[in-house]
């Protein structure tokens, strides 16, 4: 059940990565994925599936600093696109 969660959370980091300019989604993906992830640690766990929890965990930050940077742009009068 663990190895479901690490390569959910990589694969829900990796949809809101996808979902340009809807910031709601991208924190709710950033938040699932940063859960799934905690969900999936698992000490007897293998290189390679700590390997993919880790890197959803990461995306999923990359999705949350995302949106940050993209409200402070848009605070400061700055449109991306």
């Amino acid at each position: 059940m663990k190895k479901v969660f690490s390569i959910a959370s990589l694969v829900v980091g990796v949809i809101g990565l996808g979902v340009f300019f809807e910031p709601v989604l991208e924190i709710i993906c950033g938040v699932g994925g940063l859960v799934l992830s905690i969900l999936g640690k698992d000490k007897n766990a293998g290189m390679v599936m700590d390997g993919i929890r880790s890197w959803g965990r990461n995306v999923a930050w990359l999705n949350i600093i995302w949106v940050c940077l993209e409200f402070g742009l848009k605070f400061a009068g700055i449109e991306l696109f």
